[in-house]
């Protein structure tokens, strides 16, 4: 039996797209300037379900502390227009490097700071993933469930703050710390 020439292109190119769409995704669009200021490789993973509305790089004002916040939403929504993001970098005192889409609701926000965090307060729970502590505590703030974890990583730490709706569960948040611990403890 003969296959066709375009039968073969269109595998093929179905193959090449598929290959490529786990490495031309969005952090790839902030990656190197994140890498650049924070001076250190920082994974941030992505979620088709959970699409990033922004990122930004927030200067400490005292040392050299820089955090890398980004924020996943259910809907990813419209880009703010270049005068909106402008006064926001100004009021925030940060740095866009994606977004600012007005997607609604946001569901989780990852901050990686370039410094080692501690915690210490009576409300907090240790729940240990793949060898790293996570500090983890919940809370209910109006008719929302939030669930906030703090871990160090080896040059750096995470706290994400989730909110527990449109299907984000307890679960899920703690699989998504374990991918982040996962992807930077890899020796």
């Amino acid at each position: 039996m003969r296959v066709g020439t375009g039968f073969l292109f269109m595998i093929f190119m179905l193959l090449l797209s598929a290959c490529s769409s786990q490495s031309s995704g969005v952090t790839a669009s902030f990656n190197k300037q994140v890498t650049e200021e924070l001076r250190t490789d920082v994974f941030i993973p992505e979620y088709k379900e959970y699409p990033i509305t922004s990122a930004q790089i927030v200067s400490v004002p005292t040392g050299d502390a820089k955090d890398l916040a980004v924020v996943y939403s259910k809907n990813k929504g419209t880009l703010m227009d270049e005068e909106y993001i402008d006064v926001y970098e100004k009021d925030m005192g940060s740095n866009v490097v994606y977004g600012l889409y007005d997607g609604e609701p946001w569901l989780f926000r990852i901050t990686y700071s370039n410094v080692k965090t501690t915690i210490s307060t009576d409300d907090i729970d240790i729940k240990n993933i793949n060898g790293v502590d996570v500090q983890f505590s919940e809370r209910k703030v109006k008719d929302d469930e939030i669930v906030l974890t703090f871990f160090n990583v080896e040059e750096g730490s995470y706290s994400i703050e989730f909110v527990l709706r449109e299907g984000l569960t307890k679960d899920k948040a703690f699989e998504i710390a374990e991918s982040i611990i996962k992807n930077t403890t890899q020796g």
